[in-house]
């Protein structure tokens, strides 16, 4: 077995093994959540060519459901102006509290 080779499966079990030690989900387990996106950062940054490789091979509709779930925390964290996101819904209670507390800056979408 070529030397790439071991190491890609040494570096996917330990994110498997990171996964199966440390995944959950929910508000409990946020700390473990992201050790085991930082592991899977770490792989992805050490086998960049494998994912490349993969990346274009993969079907449009794979791409671009990846594209999404990358955007979509993205999103969530950009700074919307006063004029956005107090139009959003639900926003009501949270433009009331802002008022009183004497700011209505920018806020991002989450």
């Amino acid at each position: 077995m070529p030397a790439q080779a071991h190491s890609l499966k040494l570096a996917l079990a330990a994110l498997l093994t990171a996964a199966v030690l440390l995944g959950g989900g929910g508000v409990a387990y946020g700390l473990f959540n992201l050790s085991v996106q930082f592991v899977a950062l770490i792989v992805l940054a050490l086998h960049r060519e494998h994912f490349f490789a993969f990346w274009h091979r993969a079907p449009p509709g794979l791409r671009a459901l990846a594209a999404v779930t990358i955007a979509v925390p993205v999103l969530a964290i950009v700074p919307l102006p006063p004029e956005v996101w107090t139009r959003l819904p639900g926003r009501e209670l949270a433009v009331e509290v802002l008022k009183a507390a004497g700011g209505t800056d920018w806020r991002p979408f989450s």
